[in-house]
């Protein structure tokens, strides 16, 4: 059991895509969880100012998982640039870790 863990996060448009790719990812045992919310977003796109309602989605997964559901992600997101960033956790409590492990299959 490792227990180590790292976060990846995107952002969708709406909430029925944000389910529809966390049900994926988890059946895919890609992520042990993944949560989504509400975000206000402000950014540039194409040389304009942007500002979006979006929806923050954040998996937790194994390390050795972070690549393949970033191109996971990538194949199934419906924007044409996805933000995909992998965040590192730093600890995390270890029966939570040995979870995450057992629900990925990264035992």
């Amino acid at each position: 059991m490792r227990g180590e863990l790292v976060l990846v996060r995107t952002t969708f448009e709406n909430t029925e895509d944000a389910g529809r790719l966390a049900r994926l990812a988890l059946e895919e045992r890609l992520a042990a969880c993944v949560q989504f919310h509400p975000v206000s977003s402000m950014y540039h796109w194409q040389g304009r100012l942007e500002t979006a309602e979006e929806v923050c989605w954040t998996a937790k997964t194994c390390p050795e998982l972070a690549q393949p559901l970033m191109d996971f992600i990538k194949r199934h997101h419906p924007y044409e640039v996805p933000e995909i960033l992998v965040l590192p956790v730093a600890k995390c409590l270890p029966e939570y870790g040995a979870w995450l492990d057992a629900e990925t299959n990264a035992i």
